[in-house]
């Protein structure tokens, strides 16, 4: 073998490697993140259990901020790609308003079924969005309207046509509700428990994904069917 030959070789050694070591930081950092937050978790506890040098998280990402971004964006871009894919195929050659209930699959099923590689990425996703939702942190809301704007105006454009009667306040209250629902819904199973109800109890199965899916999409289009919430003028 030439000495061409064993350069290229070895670069690609090292180039594997890099994005092993790369991967596997992610790996655990989503899964320490989850758990204790972004400022429970330990860069040097995440490198540890990554079986990475020290400094790796450095070399790789640069910060801790930069990491957590990269475990976000690992875990929310395939989602939000299938939401779209999904939204577009709600679109009329007609020209015709899109059904309620298929914008509505098209937003709700890629976050319990189809938009996460298993079980464990959905439950992470959940647990750190509702830490940027909670977060003091302002790099965590700019995260937020970063990943979600663009999705969440594209899903309010198609629900304000399928729907033209509803005001914009109660579309957008409608809407609130259904990310907070689902988000509770993808934190996993354990957290569905109603009061003090034991699991010898329930008489529905949580994680059970196919009644989930029924259960969100037609209680989610009850809600945004239902009449506009009467209120008062304040005197």
């Amino acid at each position: 073998m030439n000495k061409t030959n064993s350069r290229s070789k070895a670069n690609g050694q090292r180039a594997a490697q890099e994005t092993s070591t790369r991967d596997a930081i992610l790996n655990v950092a989503e899964d320490q993140f989850a758990a204790a937050g972004y400022d429970g978790a330990s860069v040097r506890d995440i490198q540890r259990a990554a079986n990475a040098n020290g400094g790796a998280v450095f070399y790789y990402f640069g910060t801790k901020q930069a990491l957590y971004e990269a475990v976000f964006e690992r875990l929310v871009e395939p989602l939000l790609q299938e939401r779209m894919r999904r939204l577009s195929l709600c679109a009329n050659p007609a020209d015709a308003a899109p059904r309620l209930e298929d914008i509505l699959a098209a937003y709700i099923e890629p976050s319990l079924r189809d938009g996460f590689e298993n079980p464990r990425r959905r439950r992470n996703f959940a647990h750190i969005q509702t830490q940027l939702l909670q977060s003091h942190h302002s790099f965590m809301r700019d995260m937020l309207a970063r990943h979600f704007t663009r999705t969440g105006a594209s899903f309010l454009a198609a629900l304000a046509r399928a729907l033209p009667d509803l005001a914009p306040r109660d579309l957008q209250w409608r809407h609130h509700t259904m990310v907070g629902a689902l988000a509770f819904a993808m934190a996993g199973t354990e957290r569905l428990r109603l009061g003090e109800i034991t699991e010898t109890a329930l008489v529905y199965d949580p994680a059970d994904t196919e009644e989930a899916l029924s259960q969100m999409i037609g209680l989610m289009t009850a809600v945004f069917r239902a009449p506009p919430a009467i209120t008062c003028e304040r005197v």
